[in-house]
């Protein structure tokens, strides 16, 4: 009877441990994408989007926070902009950084 109690603990010990694993892989045909910066409100980061539009990089920008609770949650960006690892020197160049 102790051994199935065991088994159980380890099965559910093991199966989230495998399964934040298989989250974290990229799946095949997925992009591989790098946070390029993070922008202080949306007048900013309309403006990076705009950039590197002009500039043939899709983002994809995630609200990060909202920026009145920053010095409470210890970031002071409200937006995080990622682009595709590959045009990552294109980006840097079309924001100026």
């Amino acid at each position: 009877m102790i051994w199935w109690v065991l088994l159980l603990g380890c099965i559910l010990a093991i199966v989230p441990v495998l399964w934040l694993a298989g989250i974290r892989k990229r799946k095949s045909g997925q992009t591989e994408m790098i946070m390029i910066g993070a922008a202080s409100g949306e007048a900013e980061v309309e403006t990076w989007v705009a950039a590197l539009r002009t500039a043939g990089i899709q983002a994809h920008v995630i609200n990060a926070g909202d920026i009145r609770w920053a010095g409470v949650v210890g970031s002071p960006y409200s937006y995080e902009v990622w682009v595709p690892a590959r045009d990552k020197e294109r980006a840097k160049r079309a924001l100026g950084f």
